[in-house]
């Protein structure tokens, strides 16, 4: 009905559009775009969608609301508010504030979890910022898009670009993580193009990568002009294709390496030396008076470091510089020797060493190892023999192996944390460099003790180590992937037939370290520590695409994930889940208590004992919903995921009694029950929140509904029968001795468990009384149904009476209180009771009209 009667109003606004503007109409519009119904907040942005184009001033009004529904609930809405978006951009005009935020929220969609969503944000991008856009897009500020004399005043091409290369800057600056999602659209952009089009796109690259490139020598050129911003969005399009990088454009960007005196300045030299070590393979053989340029300004920061942590960037860039451009490998292996050198030397006494040789010691370990990492010093020896000798007498063995021998020796010497985080980090590097180091023994003794240890600090920067290793190693196969089919290369590897298999060897060292160390990954995912938690989830993330580990191991943590507050870390979660409910369904919805009662520690750790099943956003919302909208779409799939979870509440009748109370909940293996000898609080905690998941989950039919409904009363009609047969009023109460106020002790605490297991069956009566009444099933029709068999009672939609109405325990107070004494076994007994016999005389729920 609510979607009728926007249609409705449709057809009044088709004659007199100004309705839209009544604030009434806003307010009610307004209201509908919150709408708990899809296809009502679907209808509302179609409505206004209509008029947005050709009125400024209710794109003005209506832009904030319609402009958040981009990370609507609802595929088809965010699709829509993806192409309301786009016209909005293109009729923008001068306003570059909100072309940027448009800008923005498009690039937020690009991690959406459907892949239609994500097509249509790239391709929409794709089209604003390299596409042939409206004249109104890049209209002037002081140009009227109502006067005659467009067509004389249109832009240039370098006016065009510069327009949008101002808006991509905005957006570039609007991400601080260390990998921002423009680089991926780039990337995706060019990868996709062929033939004919991708000169096209190169060129429109070419074009904003040379009006961005000009503002750096005029900062006026640009308006609201961001130096760092700038030299951002230059790297991300030269790391999706370098070749776009001219001679002259790299010049342009050398006298910025000269001045590193601000952190402002670090920043900015730290993207050029990207910028450098992306395109320096693609510039002309003829730049040798630029490379020697900027080998010297290299070599004077690399000699004299403000910052160790520069160290990565200029050292990748001098390799480069030397590899590509100017041959100079004498200079690397004289860099080489002098390091090893002085390391040697100031390790020799470690006792003796002062915080200022520790420094300078730290320095040039940071120097070597990134040494090893960018330049095959033992191809260099087999190449170019007249520098065999200067290798030789740094080690005759691998350089590689003899520099790690020397990191992991200074690592055992300096035992304080200062000393050993930068040394981690050095580790890193080798094994970046030579990945079969990260799985010898030492190695792994290392980690061992790190992730055995209490220093969390510590954890976070090996999981930092790890996680720029599987990077490394994913970045080397794509660039080996591409080679091969830019080479489109049919013959067969001899050197692989033969027996050198050193590739074969390396590949698998992801696999390895990932199973050997998922458990305490695993763990650190759910660390209540931001740091630790978003490097554990990134390493899962890759764990999971690239199948480095079983499914089964990954799938409560991720669940677990997925009921976080944060909807960042919940939709990241949710993505993972999908990938492998994609691909390993069968497997993966199997564990279904196993991973609830994950989700519930949890929330267990970060709500210690306000653990609730719902939020309240501003309608009651499951935990486990993004759970189970990927298993309701299909009946079977939906059905055992209902019945795997309602088991929660089973209780063994046939243990019953004030003597002995026996409660079945899964195992943390996931392989049956286990039975307690006591039921403990956090039991009723477990079963309070599968109650609160369950009574808000959205169901799709009514066979849902009856399912869990059918499987409650089966628990009542045994278990809850028995504990009322114990503690009804026919029953004479036995006697209490010992002090009430003071903790349960002795045989007073199988009367507290047979408490506590009555608080269980007054959750589950509760939850069923609630879920009759919400959706407006009586208990004849409750038993009329059965299971397994098609009906047109089950086959109804499940429409609920009152969205708004949450589960209460109001009238089961210890459901959310802890029983600790006599006295409170004596007041729960008089709260079943009350509950149980009034549970018979409670008016049946009218049923709803679906005919």
């Amino acid at each position: 009905m609510r979607t009728k009667g926007l249609r409705a109003l449709g057809q009044i606004i088709n004659v007199d559009p100004e309705v839209l503007k009544k604030a009434n109409v806003k307010q009610a519009i307004e209201n509908h775009l919150h709408d708990l119904s899809p296809a009502v907040r679907d209808a509302a942005v179609e409505l206004v969608s209509k008029y947005i184009a050709q009125s400024s001033d209710l794109a003005q009004d209506y832009y904030p609301v319609l402009a958040d529904r981009i990370a609507d609930t609802s595929v088809a809405v965010r699709k829509r508010i993806i192409k309301l978006l786009k016209t909005m951009y293109e009729t923008a005009g001068d306003d570059r504030d909100k072309q940027v935020d448009i800008g923005a929220r498009l690039v937020s969609r690009m991690s959406d979890d459907d892949d239609g969503v994500k097509d249509l944000a790239l391709k929409t991008l794709e089209d604003l910022w390299l596409g042939d856009l409206p004249q109104a897009a890049f209209s002037r500020p002081s140009i009227s898009l109502s006067t005659d004399n467009i067509p004389s005043q249109r832009w240039t091409v370098e006016e065009k670009a510069k327009a949008t290369a101002q808006v991509i800057m905005g957006v570039a600056g609007f991400s601080a993580d260390r990998h921002s999602p423009l680089e991926d659209l780039f990337h995706q952009v060019v990868s996709s193009k062929e033939g004919k089009e991708t000169p096209a796109v190169l060129a429109r690259y070419q074009e904003i990568c040379n009006a961005l490139i000009g503002s750096l020598v005029d900062s006026e050129s640009l308006e609201g002009f961001d130096l760092v911003s700038c030299v951002k969005t230059v790297h991300l399009l030269v790391a999706a294709h370098p070749p776009m990088m001219s001679l002259s454009n790299a010049k342009s960007l050398l006298p910025y390496l000269k001045n590193t005196a601000t952190k402002e300045d670090q920043a900015i030299a730290d993207f050029i030396l990207k910028i450098y070590c992306a395109c320096i393979p693609h510039l002309p053989k003829t730049a040798v008076q630029f490379a020697q340029e900027l080998q010297g300004v290299l070599a004077s920061r690399i000699q004299k470091p403000s910052n160790p942590l520069a160290l990565p960037e200029c050292i990748a860039c001098f390799c480069a510089v030397v590899k590509h451009l100017t041959h100079d490998y004498q200079r690397l292996v004289g860099l080489l020797k002098s390091c090893n050198g002085r390391v040697k030397t100031l390790a020799a006494q470690p006792d003796t060493v002062n915080p200022q040789a520790l420094r300078s010691l730290i320095i040039i370990a940071f120097m070597i190892s990134l040494l090893c990492e960018h330049c095959d010093y033992d191809s260099l020896r087999s190449e170019h023999p007249d520098l065999a000798s200067d290798i030789d007498s740094v080690s005759k063995l691998p350089i590689a192996d003899h520099v790690y021998e020397v990191v992991l020796g200074l690592y055992e010497a300096f035992r304080t944390p200062a000393a050993r985080a930068p040394l981690v980090r050095c580790l890193g590097y080798l094994f970046r460099a030579q990945p079969t180091l990260m799985t010898r023994p030492q190695s792994a003794a290392m980690m061992d003790a790190v992730f055995g240890g209490e220093d969390e600090d510590a954890k976070g920067r090996l999981l930092k180590i790890m996680q720029g290793f599987l990077i490394s190693e994913s970045e080397k196969h794509s660039a080996l992937q591409k080679g091969k089919t830019a080479k489109k290369a049919k013959a067969v590897n001899m050197e692989e037939l033969v027996g050198n298999t050193d590739g074969f060897a390396e590949s698998g060292v992801s696999s390895a370290v990932v199973q050997r160390y998922l458990p305490q990954i695993l763990e650190a995912a759910l660390s209540s520590q931001m740091r630790i938690q978003a490097v554990a989830v990134d390493i899962l993330g890759f764990t999971v695409k690239q199948g480095l580990a079983h499914p089964l191991q990954c799938m409560p943590v991720i669940v677990a994930l997925e009921t976080s507050a944060s909807a960042q870390l919940s939709a990241r979660a949710h993505a993972l889940h999908s990938i492998l409910n994609s691909k390993h369904a069968s497997l993966v919805n199997s564990r279904y208590m196993e991973c609830a009662r994950m989700s519930f520690d949890y929330q267990s750790r970060l709500r210690k004992d306000d653990v609730q099943g719902y939020r309240l956003d501003p309608l009651p919302t499951a935990l486990l919903q993004k759970w189970y909208s990927l298993v309701k779409e299909k009946r079977p799939a939906r059905q055992d995921f209902l019945k795997a979870v309602v088991r929660a509440f089973d209780l063994d009748s046939t243990k019953l009694s004030s003597a002995q109370v026996r409660i079945r909940l899964a195992t943390s293996s996931g392989k049956g029950t286990r039975a307690n000898k006591c039921t403990l609080q956090t039991d009723i905690d477990f079963v309070r929140y599968m109650a609160e998941n369950l009574s808000a989950l959205d169901y799709k039919t009514q066979e849902e509904v009856l399912t869990v409904i059918r499987h409650l009363t089966l628990v009542l009609s045994t278990a809850g029968m028995q504990v009322y047969a114990v503690w009804s009023p026919q029953v004479q109460p036995e006697a209490q001795n010992g002090d009430s106020s003071g903790q349960v002790q002795g045989s007073q605490s199988d009367d507290v468990s047979f408490a506590r297991a009555s608080v269980i069956v007054g959750m589950i009566s509760i939850l069923k009384a609630y879920l009759k009444t919400v959706y407006g099933i009586s208990e004849d029709k409750c038993a009329k149904w059965i299971p397994g068999k098609k009906s047109a009672l089950g086959d109804k939609p499940a429409s609920r009476r009152n969205p708004e109405l949450a589960l209460s325990w109001e009238r089961l107070p210890f459901a959310t209180a802890p029983i600790l004494v006599a006295d409170d076994v004596a007041k729960q007994r008089q709260h079943f009771i009350a509950l149980w016999e009034a549970d018979g005389v409670q008016p049946e729920p009218q049923e709803l009209d679906m005919d």
